[in-house]
Protein backbone atom coordinates (compact mmCIF):
# COMPACT_ATOMS: atom_id res chain seq x y z
CA UNK A 1 0.00 0.00 0.00
CA UNK A 2 1.28 3.21 -0.79
CA UNK A 3 -0.47 6.47 1.62
CA UNK A 4 0.16 10.11 0.73
CA UNK A 5 -0.65 12.67 3.21
CA UNK A 6 -2.54 15.64 0.73
CA UNK A 7 -2.74 17.81 3.35
CA UNK A 8 -1.92 18.19 7.47
CA UNK A 9 -1.19 21.57 9.74
CA UNK A 10 2.07 21.05 8.87
CA UNK A 11 4.11 20.76 5.44
CA UNK A 12 7.49 19.88 3.74
CA UNK A 13 8.77 21.96 1.44
CA UNK A 14 7.57 25.06 -0.15
CA UNK A 15 5.76 24.36 -3.03
CA UNK A 16 2.56 22.72 -1.12
CA UNK A 17 -0.03 24.47 1.43
CA UNK A 18 -0.84 23.14 4.79
CA UNK A 19 -4.35 24.01 7.34
CA UNK A 20 -6.04 22.44 9.96
CA UNK A 21 -7.56 19.74 8.18
CA UNK A 22 -6.38 15.98 7.02
CA UNK A 23 -6.62 14.17 3.82
CA UNK A 24 -4.67 10.92 2.45
CA UNK A 25 -4.70 9.35 -0.51
CA UNK A 26 -4.21 5.67 -0.96
CA UNK A 27 -3.52 3.08 -3.34
CA UNK A 28 -3.99 -0.51 -2.99
CA UNK A 29 -3.54 -3.84 -5.31
CA UNK A 30 -7.09 -2.90 -6.63
CA UNK A 31 -8.09 0.52 -5.47
CA UNK A 32 -7.40 3.88 -5.29
CA UNK A 33 -9.19 5.88 -2.23
CA UNK A 34 -9.25 8.98 -0.96
CA UNK A 35 -10.08 9.54 3.23
CA UNK A 36 -10.83 12.64 3.95
CA UNK A 37 -10.80 16.07 2.15
CA UNK A 38 -9.03 18.51 4.53
CA UNK A 39 -11.06 22.12 5.42
CA UNK A 40 -10.82 23.32 1.97
CA UNK A 41 -9.88 22.36 -1.80
CA UNK A 42 -6.14 22.78 -0.70
CA UNK A 43 -6.23 18.95 -0.70
CA UNK A 44 -6.64 19.02 -4.22
CA UNK A 45 -4.18 21.54 -5.07
CA UNK A 46 -1.57 19.53 -3.22
CA UNK A 47 -2.90 16.82 -5.36
CA UNK A 48 -1.89 17.92 -8.60
CA UNK A 49 1.31 18.97 -7.28
CA UNK A 50 2.37 15.69 -6.08
CA UNK A 51 1.43 13.86 -9.54
CA UNK A 52 -1.59 12.14 -7.84
CA UNK A 53 -4.82 12.07 -9.65
CA UNK A 54 -7.92 12.47 -7.84
CA UNK A 55 -10.50 11.78 -11.00
CA UNK A 56 -8.93 8.21 -10.25
CA UNK A 57 -9.72 7.83 -7.19
CA UNK A 58 -12.47 4.68 -6.84
CA UNK A 59 -13.84 4.60 -3.49
CA UNK A 60 -13.94 7.77 -0.90
CA UNK A 61 -14.48 8.20 2.87
CA UNK A 62 -14.97 10.68 5.79
CA UNK A 63 -13.97 9.77 9.22
CA UNK A 64 -16.22 12.39 10.34
CA UNK A 65 -18.67 15.20 10.03
CA UNK A 66 -16.56 18.56 11.14
CA UNK A 67 -15.08 20.88 8.60
CA UNK A 68 -11.19 20.42 8.38
CA UNK A 69 -12.04 16.47 7.26
CA UNK A 70 -15.05 17.19 5.06
CA UNK A 71 -14.47 20.63 3.86
CA UNK A 72 -13.39 19.90 0.58
CA UNK A 73 -15.95 17.45 -0.25
CA UNK A 74 -17.79 19.59 -2.57
CA UNK A 75 -14.72 20.52 -4.62
CA UNK A 76 -13.71 16.22 -4.17
CA UNK A 77 -17.43 15.54 -5.86
CA UNK A 78 -16.82 17.92 -8.50
CA UNK A 79 -13.82 16.80 -9.83
CA UNK A 80 -14.26 13.29 -9.50
CA UNK A 81 -17.36 11.62 -11.16
CA UNK A 82 -17.44 8.34 -10.43
CA UNK A 83 -16.10 7.60 -6.81
CA UNK A 84 -18.93 6.73 -3.84
CA UNK A 85 -18.21 8.26 -0.53
CA UNK A 86 -18.94 6.38 2.54
CA UNK A 87 -19.31 8.17 6.19
CA UNK A 88 -21.76 7.99 8.66
CA UNK A 89 -25.49 9.53 8.68
CA UNK A 90 -24.78 10.96 11.80
CA UNK A 91 -21.87 12.68 9.84
CA UNK A 92 -24.21 15.63 8.55
CA UNK A 93 -25.75 16.38 12.08
CA UNK A 94 -25.11 19.95 13.68
CA UNK A 95 -21.74 20.04 15.42
CA UNK A 96 -20.19 23.11 17.37
CA UNK A 97 -16.91 24.03 18.77
CA UNK A 98 -17.87 25.91 22.33
CA UNK A 99 -14.65 27.83 23.26
CA UNK A 100 -15.80 30.63 26.26
CA UNK A 101 -19.14 32.41 25.17
CA UNK A 102 -18.03 32.19 21.36
CA UNK A 103 -19.71 28.76 19.51
CA UNK A 104 -18.62 28.10 16.04
CA UNK A 105 -20.33 25.82 14.36
CA UNK A 106 -18.20 23.14 12.42
CA UNK A 107 -19.88 20.99 10.87
CA UNK A 108 -20.10 20.11 7.11
CA UNK A 109 -22.36 21.56 4.68
CA UNK A 110 -25.84 20.54 4.45
CA UNK A 111 -26.83 21.16 1.02
CA UNK A 112 -24.52 18.30 0.20
CA UNK A 113 -26.60 15.95 2.26
CA UNK A 114 -28.95 14.80 -0.93
CA UNK A 115 -25.71 14.26 -2.99
CA UNK A 116 -26.79 10.79 -5.05
CA UNK A 117 -23.14 9.83 -4.60
CA UNK A 118 -23.16 9.46 -0.19
CA UNK A 119 -23.38 5.84 1.08
CA UNK A 120 -23.96 5.78 4.47
CA UNK A 121 -22.27 2.63 6.44
CA UNK A 122 -23.36 0.44 8.83
CA UNK A 123 -21.18 -0.07 12.21
CA UNK A 124 -19.33 -2.65 10.50
CA UNK A 125 -19.23 -2.66 6.84
CA UNK A 126 -17.13 -4.19 4.28
CA UNK A 127 -16.73 -2.07 1.57
CA UNK A 128 -14.19 -4.00 -0.66
CA UNK A 129 -12.34 -7.23 -0.42
CA UNK A 130 -9.97 -6.09 2.39
CA UNK A 131 -11.54 -2.80 2.88
CA UNK A 132 -13.77 -2.44 5.91
CA UNK A 133 -15.10 0.92 8.00
CA UNK A 134 -16.01 0.19 11.72
CA UNK A 135 -17.86 2.83 14.38
CA UNK A 136 -19.90 2.70 17.38
CA UNK A 137 -16.18 2.91 19.55
CA UNK A 138 -17.24 3.68 22.93
CA UNK A 139 -15.09 6.16 25.32
CA UNK A 140 -14.72 3.35 27.88
CA UNK A 141 -13.65 0.86 25.69
CA UNK A 142 -10.05 0.35 27.09
CA UNK A 143 -10.82 1.68 30.19
CA UNK A 144 -13.93 1.69 32.46
CA UNK A 145 -13.75 4.97 34.07
CA UNK A 146 -12.86 6.83 30.20
CA UNK A 147 -9.28 7.99 31.40
CA UNK A 148 -8.14 6.85 27.90
CA UNK A 149 -10.80 9.55 26.03
CA UNK A 150 -9.46 12.85 25.06
CA UNK A 151 -10.51 15.76 27.11
CA UNK A 152 -10.38 18.29 24.54
CA UNK A 153 -13.59 16.88 23.37
CA UNK A 154 -15.48 18.97 25.97
CA UNK A 155 -15.80 21.74 24.30
CA UNK A 156 -17.00 19.70 21.09
CA UNK A 157 -21.07 19.73 20.64
CA UNK A 158 -23.90 18.51 18.94
CA UNK A 159 -27.18 19.80 18.61
CA UNK A 160 -29.66 16.94 19.80
CA UNK A 161 -34.06 17.43 18.94
CA UNK A 162 -33.13 21.17 19.73
CA UNK A 163 -30.82 20.67 22.42
CA UNK A 164 -27.08 21.36 22.44
CA UNK A 165 -25.02 18.79 24.01
CA UNK A 166 -21.86 17.42 24.22
CA UNK A 167 -20.50 15.27 20.70
CA UNK A 168 -21.15 11.67 21.48
CA UNK A 169 -19.01 11.56 17.85
CA UNK A 170 -21.66 8.64 16.70
CA UNK A 171 -20.65 10.21 13.17
CA UNK A 172 -16.83 8.60 13.48
CA UNK A 173 -15.71 6.12 11.54
CA UNK A 174 -12.54 4.30 11.34
CA UNK A 175 -10.75 2.61 7.79
CA UNK A 176 -9.10 -0.85 8.03
CA UNK A 177 -7.06 -1.95 4.82
CA UNK A 178 -5.80 -5.47 4.56
CA UNK A 179 -3.71 -6.66 1.63
CA UNK A 180 -0.74 -8.97 1.43
CA UNK A 181 -0.10 -9.70 4.94
CA UNK A 182 -0.10 -6.04 6.33
CA UNK A 183 -2.83 -4.05 7.78
CA UNK A 184 -3.08 -0.32 7.95
CA UNK A 185 -5.79 1.39 10.25
CA UNK A 186 -6.93 5.15 9.31
CA UNK A 187 -8.14 6.78 12.12
CA UNK A 188 -8.80 10.63 11.03
CA UNK A 189 -9.12 12.14 14.46
CA UNK A 190 -9.22 9.23 16.71
CA UNK A 191 -12.33 11.05 18.98
CA UNK A 192 -13.22 8.22 20.62
CA UNK A 193 -9.40 7.70 22.00
CA UNK A 194 -6.97 6.03 19.98
CA UNK A 195 -6.61 3.60 22.71
CA UNK A 196 -10.27 2.65 22.68
CA UNK A 197 -10.79 2.49 18.40
CA UNK A 198 -7.70 0.18 18.98
CA UNK A 199 -8.83 -1.66 21.44
CA UNK A 200 -12.33 -2.57 19.31
CA UNK A 201 -9.83 -3.66 16.49
CA UNK A 202 -8.51 -6.10 18.17
CA UNK A 203 -11.92 -7.14 19.26
CA UNK A 204 -13.08 -7.10 15.59
CA UNK A 205 -9.90 -8.17 13.65
CA UNK A 206 -7.56 -9.55 16.75
CA UNK A 207 -3.87 -8.32 17.05
CA UNK A 208 -3.24 -4.79 16.42
CA UNK A 209 -2.41 -3.42 13.08
CA UNK A 210 0.57 -2.87 11.14
CA UNK A 211 0.69 0.93 10.96
CA UNK A 212 -2.03 3.22 12.27
CA UNK A 213 -2.33 6.92 10.17
CA UNK A 214 -4.80 9.77 12.11
CA UNK A 215 -5.02 11.98 14.22
CA UNK A 216 -4.83 11.26 17.93
CA UNK A 217 -6.77 14.38 19.18
CA UNK A 218 -4.51 15.39 21.82
CA UNK A 219 -4.75 18.48 21.91
CA UNK A 220 -5.52 20.91 24.48
CA UNK A 221 -9.39 22.94 23.78
CA UNK A 222 -9.24 25.95 21.87
CA UNK A 223 -6.48 24.27 19.87
CA UNK A 224 -3.96 25.04 22.00
CA UNK A 225 -0.93 22.66 21.59
CA UNK A 226 -0.05 22.06 25.12
CA UNK A 227 -1.02 18.58 25.80
CA UNK A 228 -2.16 16.68 28.31
CA UNK A 229 1.00 15.17 29.68
CA UNK A 230 -0.74 12.55 31.98
CA UNK A 231 -3.15 11.31 29.00
CA UNK A 232 -0.51 11.51 26.55
CA UNK A 233 1.86 8.86 28.98
CA UNK A 234 -1.39 6.85 29.55
CA UNK A 235 -2.03 6.96 25.90
CA UNK A 236 1.51 5.87 25.18
CA UNK A 237 1.49 2.57 27.72
CA UNK A 238 -1.70 1.67 25.70
CA UNK A 239 0.67 2.20 22.83
CA UNK A 240 3.67 0.54 23.93
CA UNK A 241 2.23 -3.19 23.34
CA UNK A 242 3.12 -4.74 19.93
CA UNK A 243 5.11 -3.02 17.01
CA UNK A 244 2.54 -0.58 15.73
CA UNK A 245 3.95 2.17 13.46
CA UNK A 246 1.90 5.32 14.39
CA UNK A 247 1.99 8.05 12.01
CA UNK A 248 0.43 11.29 13.41
CA UNK A 249 -0.33 14.88 13.47
CA UNK A 250 -3.14 17.05 12.88
CA UNK A 251 -4.80 17.57 15.69
CA UNK A 252 -2.09 15.43 17.76
CA UNK A 253 -0.41 18.61 18.35
CA UNK A 254 3.52 18.83 17.83
CA UNK A 255 4.15 18.53 21.28
CA UNK A 256 1.87 15.80 22.28
CA UNK A 257 3.57 14.25 19.33
CA UNK A 258 6.77 14.65 20.43
CA UNK A 259 5.98 13.30 23.86
CA UNK A 260 4.90 9.94 22.46
CA UNK A 261 8.40 9.64 20.45
CA UNK A 262 10.10 10.37 23.44
CA UNK A 263 8.38 7.42 25.05
CA UNK A 264 7.91 5.17 22.25
CA UNK A 265 11.03 6.23 19.90
CA UNK A 266 10.69 5.57 15.93
CA UNK A 267 7.23 3.75 16.25
CA UNK A 268 5.64 7.24 16.48
CA UNK A 269 6.45 9.30 13.18
CA UNK A 270 5.02 12.55 12.12
CA UNK A 271 2.83 13.70 9.38
CA UNK A 272 3.15 16.93 7.22
CA UNK A 273 1.59 17.47 3.89
CA UNK A 274 3.40 15.47 1.01
CA UNK A 275 4.63 12.68 3.31
CA UNK A 276 4.44 8.97 1.50
CA UNK A 277 4.13 6.14 3.49
CA UNK A 278 4.52 2.53 2.34
CA UNK A 279 2.95 -0.29 4.04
Amino acid sequence: MRIVNLVENTVCGQELGCEHGLSFYIETGKHRLLVDMGATGLFAENAEKLGVDLTEVDLAFLSHGHYDHGGGLQTFLEMNEKAPVYLRKEAFGKYFSQHGEERRYIGLAPELLGNPRLVFTEAMQTVAEGITVFSGVSHTESAPDGSLWPESNRTLLEEKDGEIVRDIFSHEQNLVIREQGKTLLVCGCAHNGIANILTRYEKLFGGRPDVVVGGFHLMRPGGQEHPDEELVRRTAEYLRAGDTVYYTGHCTGIPARELLQEILGERVRALYSGREIFV
